[in-house]
């Protein structure tokens, strides 16, 4: 009983604290891969075709998913990034307006 609860206490360690930021904050998964995967590709591009020539067409099929995905995650972080500096910029007018 002990055990399930020092699980337990676990799980509150890794909830989502906005309050908390990190480096890692700034990366997005699909946008790394495929940075990771064109540079893998350009700087060798006989070990990228090692690496991936053994996939069937299923997992080709992902793995270009995921890298066109990069491209969605690409404009949505650019549009994230205008909301929020649309929204510093309102709370800035609302600042200097009442001042």
């Amino acid at each position: 009983d002990d055990d399930d609860d020092d699980d337990s206490d676990d799980d509150g360690m890794l909830t989502d604290d906005e309050c908390v930021t990190s480096p890692m904050d700034d990366v997005d998964a699909f946008v790394a891969f495929e940075e990771t995967m064109r540079g893998a590709s350009a700087g060798d591009p006989g070990r990228f075709n090692a690496m991936t020539g053994g996939m069937d067409q299923a997992q080709q099929g992902l793995l270009n998913a995921m890298i066109a995905h990069a491209e969605v995650r690409r404009r949505e972080i650019a549009e994230e990034k205008a909301e929020k500096a649309e929204e510093a910029a309102k709370k800035a007018a609302k600042g200097g307006g009442a001042s």
